[in-house]
């Protein structure tokens, strides 16, 4: 993994020193926090730092199967603590490393939970819909990583093997979606929307 990242932040910082524009691509860390994994958030924005990595994004495990429901963290008010220290470490470690032209890791979703899981914090804006674009391997676009989105539930978004990114990305589908998503009843309900994705 070291040498593919390293790889593509080489590359990344070439293609932006030959740019007329001088305008940075983004490399991304995306990882689904976990009982097995929370305690090494902190080291994964130190690892990106080192890397070249710009931002570390963090959602909380969502349970689609039973044997998935004891590595939540949301599930109990002990998981809940152990994922408010995991994130004020990661915090501080963003405050202190710096990437290699000086700037901080940007690390989303990682405030401090509530720890009473039977009181979710209040739903925020969808952090994927019309800011990512999800494209399936069957090659249609989804509009955020959600189970029904990915099964078709939100619409029909396109498809890119057969129209660029660029096309489905300002289509009227996905302009609707954007525009309204507060009053479809998934995206009222979507465990994403809450900080953390918890």
């Amino acid at each position: 993994m070291y040498y593919s990242f390293s790889n593509r932040a080489a590359a990344r910082d070439r293609a932006a020193a030959a740019s007329p524009t001088g305008v940075r691509g983004t490399l991304s860390f995306q990882l689904t926090a976990q009982a097995g994994n929370v305690a090494e958030l902190p080291d994964v924005v130190r690892l990106a730092a080192r890397l070249g990595v710009d931002r570390v994004k963090v959602n909380q495990l969502q349970p689609r199967a039973p044997f998935l429901e004891p590595r939540a963290l949301t599930r109990s008010a002990a998981g809940l603590r152990r994922w408010n220290e995991a994130a004020a470490a990661a915090r501080a470690a963003a405050e202190e490393v710096r990437l290699p032209w000086g700037a901080r890791v940007e690390l989303q979703n990682a405030g401090d939970l509530a720890l009473d899981p039977a009181a979710p914090a209040p739903p925020g804006p969808c952090p994927f819909v019309g800011r990512e674009a999800w494209v399936l391997p069957d090659g249609r676009l989804a509009p955020c990583p959600h189970p029904a989105a990915w099964r078709g539930e939100l619409g029909d978004f396109g498809s890119a093997a057969e129209a660029p990114l660029a096309v489905l990305w300002v289509a009227e589908p996905l302009r609707a979606l954007a525009a309204g998503y507060e009053r479809r009843p998934i995206c009222a309900a979507c465990p994403f929307r809450r900080p953390g994705g918890a």
